[in-house]
Order: C-alpha cells, then structure tokens, then sequence
C-alpha cells in the first residue's frame, strides 16, 4: 500500500507539474520518532508555487503509526483495545491561478490495525470566484418587479378615472400586499433593502402607495388600516437597513485574507497539517502542532493557518 500511494503521489505531481508547465514540485522528505505515545511516521510533502496555471499547490504523503489505539477509537471496538495501528494516505489541495478555476481538494486514505483495516477518499471543489456582471438581471429582480409593479398601479389608477374604469381599482388595492410580498423575497436575498437600486425604487413605491390612498381615499374600504400597513413595512425595512449598517460600521473581529500568506519556509508545514490522512483522526493530535485550538484563541493565528485549517 505505501508503494501504491507513492506511486499516486508522483504521477499526481508528473501531471500537475505538466499542466502548468513552467514550475516543478520541490520535495521535502520528513520523519518523526515516536517518544512515548506520540506517534512515528514519515512522509513525503511536494510543493508547487508560483506557477503559470497554480498559484499555489502541494500532493503529500504522510505515513504515521501508533503503538496502541486511543480508548476513543476502542469504545464501540473492544475487541480492537491495545492493538497498534497505522495510516498511509495521500493529500492534494491546488489552488488555481485563476480565480475562475475552483481549487482542488483529494485525499486517499488506508488504515488499518492488525486484521482489521479501512481505505477510502474523497475529493471535492472549492468554488472561489462568483461572476457577477454590474446589470446582472438575477440581482435586480426584485427592485424590477417593485418598479414594475408601482408603475403598473399608478397607470391603472389615471385609467380608472379617465375612462370610469370600476375594475381598475383592484390593481390599487394590491400595491401594498404585493410590497410586502416583495420585500419577503428580498429578505431572502439581498444584505439589506437598499441595494441594488432599492435607495430609489423603495422610496419611489411608498410615495406612489401614499398617493394612490390619498387619491382613492373614498374608494378604499379601511383605508385607515391600509395606512398603518404601509408604515408597519416602512418601520420593517427602515429597521433592517439599520440594522445591515451598524453591522458594517461597528469594528469586529475578523480575519484579513487579503495579506499575503507567510513565506516559503512556512510552507512545508502548512501543507503537512493539512495532509495527515483524515482516517486517521481517531488520534486527532497526530502532533502537538496540529490540534485545533479553541475558538477563542483562533483569532491569535496566522491567517493562513486559519484558512488552510
């Protein structure tokens, strides 16, 4: 199984490195002895940078075994107590160039102990790019509806005073209903109520409601109802563009991906954090270095670190 993995790893790298055709993978060999219940292994991590297609790649082979299985792996297992054990896996994660391109994520996975073993894997694509053209109708649908609409029923009330047109007061009447039905959508959609041209059209469908109650303030039954409705949505959109600002101008926490990711002498192990066979998480802290620290304290780490993790 180990030559089989190592062969995968180098026609993984033959084949990225011709795909990119103008870096190779540098290779860094590693091993660790295990003192006491740390655990033994070694393994193979090749990096590519600054390529013509990949920004940033790396294929890693990591081989780590254990002299006894933890109690957490042994619960549902008895009969697995006190056994050794041992995982092999191989770990790919290219990051294109291009921002077009979705990175790459794989890994291959064997582990076994004693007479009892496991292999399987996986592979997924991390989409990082999401084009959006600036008039892009997707985006705007709801303010368009919104203007459509509120034109529409302005329309249908000159008509219905001009041509003494009974039936085109029902058009009226729906204005509001259908604000409220847009502005449902639009929660499910947008950060906030003003975006995408919302400023104007929002504005511009409440003066038009306003003027068709005040306009057909005879016609209307509970009219003063039809009033409070409209100030209940304004008072509802009102709050979440308030709300959608004090998120974006009060400070918090975060993380900046936009620095640079640390120099290449950090590389080699970041890559192998990330490429410990994930079967083999029934002992999690393979190292010291890769237990996922808490929640409180993630914010003190390097942003590459974070993101890669």
């Amino acid at each position: 199984m180990r030559a089989a993995l190592g062969e995968l790893q180098e026609a993984l790298c033959a084949g990225f490195g011709a795909a990119d055709g103008t870096r190779s993978f540098e290779k860094d060999s590693w091993q660790r002895a295990g003192d006491g219940e740390a655990l033994a292994g070694e393994g193979i991590t090749a990096l590519l940078e600054d390529g013509a297609l990949f920004e940033r790649g790396g294929v890693a082979l990591s081989d780590v075994r254990g002299a006894k299985l933890p109690p957490a792996a042994t619960a549902r297992n008895p009969q697995l107590a006190g056994r050794s054990y041992r995982a092999l896996g191989v770990s790919v994660v290219m990051h294109p160039r291009s921002p077009h391109i979705p990175t790459g994520h794989m890994n291959v996975r064997y582990f076994s102990a004693g007479d009892v073993w496991w292999f399987g894997g996986g592979f997924e694509e991390i989409t990082a790019y999401v084009g959006v053209r600036p008039l892009e109708l997707r985006f705007y649908r709801v303010p368009i509806v919104l203007l459509f609409v509120t034109v529409s029923c302005a329309l249908f009330s000159v008509l219905q005073r001009r041509l003494s047109w009974d039936d085109a007061r029902y058009p009226v009447i729906a204005l509001l209903p259908l604000m409220y039905a847009l502005a449902l959508g639009d929660a499910t959609r947008a950060a906030h109520p003003l975006e995408y041209f919302g400023y104007v059209i929002w504005p511009l469908a409440f003066a038009v409601h306003l003027w068709l109650l005040r306009r057909h303030e005879n016609e209307i039954p509970f009219v003063h109802w039809w009033h409070a409705a409209g100030v209940w949505l304004f008072a509802a959109l009102a709050a979440w563009e308030v709300g959608w600002w004090i998120g974006e101008l009060v400070p918090k926490p975060h993380w900046d991906m936009t620095k640079d990711p640390p120099r290449k002498e950090h590389q080699m192990n970041l890559w192998r954090r990330r490429t410990i066979p994930e079967a083999s998480l029934i002992h999690e802290a393979v190292f010291e270095r890769m237990k996922m620290p808490d929640k409180k304290y993630r914010p003190k780490l390097p942003n590459k670190f974070v993101m890669e993790r």
